[in-house]
């Protein structure tokens, strides 16, 4: 059981889900190569390889150079179709977090026979206070973020209807003071 006093960032979730859906390979197949065209969530094929390497797998890089040694290796070829974070507002200054990653990997042979594909999706929901919101994304990684949502019904309705009636005032006030000033002087 792993005790955690800090919430889990949103970039450890992906991780987790990522490790969750392609990590588990054929114990048969000890060494492979893995290739992934994924540039905008580069954390989660080193989280991959970790644990792979943890697993005690011996993992290549299939555009690696070694060539003589690999090339009778299994090709472990993935793709995150979809990596989006969700927030909705909740109440008492509370919000819930969707997180959402699809993945899709093929295992083939040498040969060319495909030994396993599949394809996973996952989402983990839970809520956070709002104040935390800042500290669960990842600046360096836009797939961590998304849009805040609006704040309270003070915030959202009755603030600017407060600063409308001000500026309208103020104007009002700016106008009719300086025309009653002119008209003194005449």
């Amino acid at each position: 059981m792993r005790l955690s006093v800090a919430q889990q960032t949103n970039l450890e979730i992906f991780q987790q889900m990522a490790i969750e859906c392609l990590g588990p390979i054929p114990a048969s197949h000890r060494s492979f190569k893995v290739s992934s065209s994924d540039t905008s969530t580069p954390f989660i094929k080193s989280s991959l390889i970790q644990h792979w390497q943890d697993e005690d797998y011996t993992v290549y890089v299939a555009d690696s150079s070694f060539t003589d040694e690999t090339d009778s290796l299994p090709i472990f070829a993935y793709s995150i179709r979809k990596s989006e974070v969700t927030y909705e507002r909740l109440r008492k200054k509370q919000v819930k977090r969707a997180v959402h990653l699809t993945s899709h990997y093929t295992l083939t042979l040498e040969d060319g026979k495909i030994i396993g594909d599949d394809v996973c999706s996952k989402t983990i929901s839970d809520s956070i206070s709002r104040e935390s919101l800042q500290t669960v994304e990842d600046v360096a990684f836009a797939a961590t973020r998304a849009p805040h949502p609006a704040k309270g019904w003070f915030q959202r309705y009755l603030e600017p209807v407060v600063l409308t009636t001000a500026t309208v005032l103020g104007v009002y006030l700016f106008f009719t003071l300086r025309s009653d000033s002119n008209d003194d002087g005449s």
